[in-house]
């Protein structure tokens, strides 16, 4: 089986001080695996979007894309954000789907 890494990411903070990319992204040791980043309680209103939490990590122009893409016509490893609820249980379906498409 394919290693795979999902994180969730739990951000209230708007101001976003001294974020930096999550770990995996720049471990070379998972250079290949495939990440899914969740943005997590999107049912707060304090929450941060999805747009803001791409600029906090740079993840512009990093990611893959969120519908069916093989990994033959990827120049790099998947990557991609997906904004969820856990408590009202909205939006991770749909990123462990997208993750689903490149385990083997």
């Amino acid at each position: 089986m394919q290693e795979t890494r999902v994180r969730s990411l739990v951000r209230e903070d708007s101001t976003c001080r001294g974020a930096t990319k999550p770990s995996l992204m720049t471990d070379e040791t998972v250079a290949n695996v495939p990440i899914l980043i969740l943005g997590n309680k999107i049912d707060r209103p304090e929450a941060i979007s999805e747009e803001r939490l791409r600029e906090m990590f740079g993840l512009y122009g990093q990611t893959t894309g969120k519908g069916s893409v093989s990994l033959k016509e990827l120049n790099a490893r998947p990557l991609e954000v997906f904004m969820c609820s856990v408590l009202k249980r909205q939006g991770y379906g749909e990123g462990f789907r997208w993750m689903a498409q490149y385990i083997d």
